[in-house]
């Protein structure tokens, strides 16, 4: 987690708490990451850890701060990208997993106004596909 704030102070992101819609917050890019280095190990091989880990992450997110939600949305962005693979493969409650935090990390993005583009930029993958999962995901939840 130090070398996660050291990362971030160098980086000025602190005062990068809001972002114009073509504008990645840098403490998108670090938090999507440290998440990866955190519980990647843990993504497609049980989803309870993967969501312990991911879980225990977040809550060492410092509150309060002007990069707090852009840290959480990023966070929370790569752990959707995360669960949602392993829901592809079938692992037991990934599927579950993605609907929390695709939640979480929309609720962000929306107070953010970062679109989905640019939010996918945090995460390597192909985001066209990743977009259109998304809205998927969202069309079936208003059913």
């Amino acid at each position: 987690m130090h070398r996660y704030l050291i990362a971030c102070t160098l980086a000025a992101c602190a005062g990068m708490g809001h972002a114009r819609a073509t504008e990645l917050p840098p403490a998108v890019t670090l938090a999507s990451r440290h998440a990866m280095a955190a519980c990647q190990e843990f993504m497609h091989d049980d989803a309870d850890e993967y969501r312990a880990c991911i879980d225990a992450v977040a809550r060492e997110i410092p509150r309060g701060r002007k990069d707090t939600k852009a840290r959480l949305l990023g966070h929370y962005y790569y752990a959707w990208v995360g669960a949602n693979s392993s829901a592809r493969l079938s692992l037991p409650g990934a599927e579950a997993a993605a609907r929390v935090y695709l939640r979480e990390f929309r609720a962000l993005q929306r107070q953010l106004g970062v679109d989905d583009k640019t939010l996918c930029k945090a995460v390597p993958g192909d985001c066209g596909q990743r977009v259109g999962v998304i809205e998927k995901m969202e069309r079936e939840k208003g059913r």
